[in-house]
C-alpha cells in the first residue's frame, strides 16, 4: 500500500494496465482506486474522481495529510485494519453502482427466496 502522488511511476503503471484492458476486452470491471473511478466494458463509469487513499504518512510516521496516516502500516506496503476497511467500503460502493443496473427482481418486485440448502450434502 504506497502513498501515491501524481505523475510517479505506480501512475504510469495504472496507465499501462488501463491500456491492456482497454485492447483485450477481457475485463469486465476496471476499478481504479488510485482515481477513485471505475469502468464498465459496456461503456458505464462512475467514482468519486478522489484516490481511496491520499497522504505521505503511515502508522509510527503521520503526517496529518490524508488517510495514509491511518490506513497505511509501518511498513508502507501493506494496509492497517483501518486501511482495509476504507478499501472494502470503497469495492462495496462500486460493486453497487456498476452491478446494480443487472440485478435480477421477480416481476413483482420482490426477490424470490433463497432455496433451502443443506450444507451437510
Amino acid at each position: 500500500m504506497l502513498s501515491v502522488t501524481s505523475g510517479s511511476s505506480i501512475d504510469l503503471v495504472n496507465d499501462a494496465i488501463y491500456a491492456a484492458v482497454q485492447t483485450t476486452g477481457v475485463v469486465d470491471l476496471w476499478i481504479d482506486s488510485l482515481n477513485g473511478a471505475w469502468e464498465t466494458a459496456d461503456g458505464r463509469a462512475g467514482g468519486s474522481g478522489t484516490p481511496w487513499f491520499f497522504g505521505t504518512g503511515k502508522v509510527g510516521a503521520t503526517t496529518g495529510l490524508g488517510n495514509s496516516d491511518i490506513a497505511c502500516a509501518a511498513g508502507d506496503i501493506h494496509p492497517t485494519g483501518a486501511g482495509d476497511d476504507i478499501y472494502y467500503s470503497h469495492l462495496a460502493s462500486v460493486f453497487d453502482q456498476a452491478f446494480t443496473p443487472y440485478a435480477r427482481v421477480a416481476p413483482s418486485g420482490v426477490l424470490p427466496a433463497a432455496p433451502d440448502v443443506d450444507p451437510v450434502r
